[in-house]
């Protein structure tokens, strides 16, 4: 078979990099691709995996109907010229909407019911829909897809590229102190189902800071330059700052706590050991 996979974020990357080896053991041909803005791509030149950039991540909500509607225009002329058998997603409205337009069976992967916009534009066009087994199948009915359609399976999805995973020691790479670590994950703000929560963030990171700085090395991954910019401006030499895709697992195995605003390093933070802290 021929199979286009469309991973718009650095989770999606990490997952369907090892779907797409297990397809290409079994002698499938594998087309990936992703949107320019939000760092599967950089993540992708990490892991090895080979993605196309297609059309970019939208901010606003004017933006993000925009760029989607120009991004399911250009994937529909390059997977029309492909003639692929399946189209893969983790709940991509575009992937969604093109593969239904051309008559390819749609498989999803989702494990975020919240993400509300995002399951509605792409729940009713899949032909299966694969998630945990923690979420029950009756959320996903309420959008569209009949309950013998969707599949649970018994795992966390950071389990799939975590079990084999390389690890770092990230705190040599990163020039830490002899200190424990203390790793935040900032939020994804601008998320159709997190639009206005940065003034909570923020103060919990001021919080968090004024306790711990000093005594213990306060690592601060950034998703957004703006991100980079504020808290660089707030908080200056008291935290370390990345604002740039790098090795997450690793970073988190180097931690001691960790303490996520999302659900993906959460999850591996939870997996590997690290005590965690959700926000």
């Amino acid at each position: 078979m021929k199979i286009w996979i469309d991973a718009l974020t650095p989770k999606q990357a990490l997952f369907f990099n090892v779907i797409k080896s297990w397809l290409t053991e079994k002698g499938h041909k594998v087309f990936s691709t992703t949107r320019g803005g939000y760092g599967a791509f950089e993540l992708g030149s990490i892991i090895n995996y080979d993605l196309m950039v297609v059309g970019r991540h939208g901010i606003t909500r004017y933006e993000k109907l925009f760029e989607s509607a120009k991004r399911i225009g250009e994937l529909s002329r390059i997977v029309k010229g492909g003639k692929f058998d399946l189209a893969i997603s983790f709940s991509s409205p575009e992937c969604a909407r093109v593969s239904f337009g051309l008559g390819i069976p749609h498989v999803n992967f989702s494990d975020s019911p919240h993400a509300v916009q995002a399951s509605k534009l792409t729940i009713p066009l899949s032909t299966i829909l694969f998630t945990p087994w923690i979420i029950p199948k009756r959320v996903w009915v309420q959008y569209g897809i009949n309950e013998e359609d969707v599949i649970q399976y018994k795992a966390i999805d950071a389990f799939v590229w975590l079990k084999n995973w390389n690890f770092k020691d990230m705190k040599k790479d990163l020039g830490l102190k002899d200190k424990l670590t203390l790793t935040i994950r900032m939020h994804e703000e601008y998320a159709s189902y997190l639009l206005g929560s940065n003034s909570r963030v923020l103060d919990l990171v001021e919080k968090v800071v004024k306790e711990y700085s000093g005594k213990v090395n306060i690592v601060i991954l950034c998703r957004y330059q703006s991100q980079f910019s504020n808290l660089k401006k707030e908080f200056g030499q008291n935290i370390t700052l990345l604002d740039s895709v790098v090795d997450g697992p690793s970073l988190i195995k180097s931690s001691n706590v960790f303490i996520g605003m999302g659900g993906t390093m959460s999850h591996e933070a939870a997996l590997l050991g690290v005590q965690v802290k959700k926000h």
